[in-house]
């Protein structure tokens, strides 16, 4: 007969299994933990490391590794703060950008969205809008 309650290693409490998530690593598919300790401790650790989601989203993004921890470095140097509109990152929504050279993946700053966003655009229209503002 199947049981349908666990108790939390962590925690201690006995709760049905709707209140634990799968885990692949376990014997019975159950995680050890129950969602509201792994969310606690989720919550714990992106408050400790704040970092630690923008590196694997870096990683995944074509930056050469070696650059990904000077735009760290850049990021506590410059107060976490665009480069281009000065507006802090607590004021946003998301994370600071790495605005970064397509060409060799060297990082050129921090910016945000909203100011990355136009970056990018200005580089693709480069050429359109130099000519545009040379007409008299």
């Amino acid at each position: 007969m199947k049981q349908n309650k666990k108790r939390c290693s962590k925690c201690g409490r006995t709760m049905s299994l709707t209140n634990f998530g799968r885990s692949k690593s376990t014997k019975s598919g159950i995680s050890h933990y129950c969602k509201r300790c792994i969310s606690e401790a989720s919550r714990l650790r992106r408050a400790k490391y704040p970092d630690e989601n923008g590196i694997y989203n870096w990683l995944n993004s074509g930056i050469p590794r070696k650059y990904i921890y000077l735009a760290l470095r850049l990021k506590h140097r410059r107060k976490r703060r665009c480069d281009l509109c000065n507006v802090s990152e607590s004021k946003f929504q998301r994370l600071l950008n790495v605005d970064h050279c397509h060409i060799n993946g060297r990082p050129r700053g921090l910016l945000c969205a909203t100011c990355n966003s136009h970056i990018g655009w200005y580089e693709r229209n480069a050429t359109i809008i130099k000519n545009y503002l040379s007409i008299e």
